[in-house]
């Protein structure tokens, strides 16, 4: 059964990844060439800060018309509005009557220890209105019955193709990066040429697979679709702090709990970084920039995003998040500016009268936001250090 056609997937810019404030920029040019399989220099990490500083220089200097978001884009004929040549995402128009095929499609994602979600994710994978070829699910050695849910599930529901591998290097025991790690397992083993992932912590929007698809017949066919999210508010403490992690429209990068890309993609660039427990979906996406791989976004692709149970869970996310990408000394202009805000409060009224309103914030929540990075961040610097000491 092929996958419907998409009259248009244009729209808002994806989402990024669950890095609370730290909402990352795509660079536009330096479409770097890598060798397939080959590791990211650490020089170019170093570097990412002055690329995504270019990249929004471009945005606001690109020729053309100013759209209703403020973005100015080339009116490019048959591209349903096309960005320049050195813009980032472009909107594609679908060629009458091509079509992707469901075969082509492999759905991928990973999990360890999702007992109390796996559940819901996977209903709300049987709801959807297309189905991928196959599913591919790597399960890091969960102790608390997920695999076992899974393993009932794919029994119950033959067509739908779900194939369940237990990798016990895929978590953290042995492995500095089970996420990425899982994900590269899960796409090694999937058959089809187009690979979609989520989250199985994740809900799925009815419509994601078609719409995260539907883009791959357009012309000219992209290589990456970027999906969107939005966060649950399903108690008081979610509704308090969602809107502070969803993705500003100008600020953003493709989260991997909301992606589509071809295979022979992420060969090129030798598969997600297994180097940290997080942000290796924002070093995938810029490896895929930097090789010149062509995004289109589609905002209809939806998933529902949990980011957190509580405000514990919260915290060590937070930590997690400005670890990692210490580690990577990724945004150090960035955390320069909030450690400078910690010590100087003043400093986040700036960002408080600009994104106020839109992320429900506080300047109580932006010094919680901002010290918890901070600190992982420090850490994760000093991590960086010891190892290569």
């Amino acid at each position: 059964m092929p996958l419907p056609q998409l009259a248009d997937s244009g729209g808002v810019p994806a989402g990024n990844g669950d890095h609370g404030f730290s909402h990352r920029h795509a660079p536009a040019f330096d479409h770097l060439r890598r060798p397939a399989g080959g590791a990211q220099p650490r020089h170019q990490l170093r570097s990412q800060g002055a690329l995504l500083r270019r990249e929004k220089w471009c945005l606001r200097r690109a020729p053309g018309h100013r759209d209703g978001r403020g973005i100015r884009r080339h009116t490019g004929q048959g591209t349903g509005g096309e960005l320049s040549q050195t813009g980032i995402f472009h909107r594609a128009g679908i060629t009458q009557g091509k079509q992707v095929h469901q075969d082509d499609v492999s759905l991928i994602t990973t999990v360890y220890n999702e007992g109390d979600n796996i559940g819901s994710f996977l209903e709300s994978y049987l709801r959807q209105s297309v189905h991928a070829g196959e599913v591919v699910v790597v399960d890091g050695g969960s102790t608390d019955g997920t695999a076992a849910i899974i393993a009932r599930f794919a029994e119950a529901h033959p067509s739908l193709k779900i194939r369940l591998i237990i990798d016990e290097s895929c978590c953290r025991r042995f492995s500095k990066g089970p996420i990425a790690r899982g994900r590269n397992r899960a796409i090694g083993e999937a058959r089809g040429p187009l690979i979609a992932v989520t989250d199985a912590g994740c809900r799925i929007d009815e419509s994601w697979l078609e719409e995260i698809s539907a883009p791959f017949a357009a012309d000219p066919a992209p290589d990456v679709v970027a999906g969107f999210y939005r966060t649950a508010e399903d108690t008081p403490f979610l509704r308090e702090y969602a809107a502070i992690f969803i993705p500003l429209q100008e600020d953003f990068l493709p989260s991997s709990r909301s992606i589509a890309f071809r295979k022979s993609c992420w060969e090129r660039v030798g598969g997600y970084p297994e180097g940290s427990y997080t942000a290796e979906d924002t070093i995938f996406d810029l490896r895929l920039k930097e090789a010149g791989f062509r995004f289109v976004t589609n905002k209809r692709a939806l998933v529902t995003w949990q980011f957190a149970r509580d405000k514990e869970e919260l915290v060590r996310k937070l930590s997690q998040y400005g670890h990692d990408e210490g580690l990577n000394r990724m945004y150090a202009g960035r955390y320069l500016y909030r450690l400078c805000a910690l010590l100087f409060p003043p400093l986040m009224l700036p960002k408080l009268i600009l994104e106020g309103r839109r992320r429900r914030l506080t300047l109580r929540k932006m010094y919680f936001f901002y010290w918890h990075q901070c600190r992982g961040y420090l850490s994760g610097l000093r991590d960086g250090f010891s190892n290569e000491q």
